[in-house]
């Protein structure tokens, strides 16, 4: 499908709004880390400027039906913004698909130092 093949060449896409910038970065190709991306969305964005980031919940980072997952917690997902991003709000949601009301997801809105 040609749409996905695009999307899976994705690497970053920029919004600009006046001022400001807003980031959606894809964690493709799969040598692309975490720190990484966030390294790329804070130089992108101007002092102040909000990142929102969303996860599912927990502790896991691997391979799940062929497909990369990175799963935070409070904690781990603060320590990574930490550095860069002062978080707003943290919080977390269900998610809601038909048959995953059990599945959580960690919500984040965080301003770039």
């Amino acid at each position: 499908h040609e749409w996905s093949a695009r999307r899976a060449r994705l690497v970053g896409r920029v919004w600009h709004s006046g001022r400001s910038r807003a980031e959606n970065w894809s964690l493709k190709p799969a040598v692309r880390t975490l720190p990484d991306v966030l390294r790329r969305a804070h130089a992108a964005l101007v002092p102040g400027g909000v990142l929102y980031c969303s996860f599912k919940y927990g502790s896991f980072a691997g391979e799940r039906d062929g497909r990369w997952f990175t799963d935070l917690d409070e904690g781990a997902l603060a320590q990574l913004l930490g550095p860069r991003f002062d978080v707003a709000r943290m919080w977390q949601s269900a998610d809601v698909r038909q048959g995953r009301g059990d599945v959580r997801w960690l919500n984040c809105l965080a301003t770039r130092r």
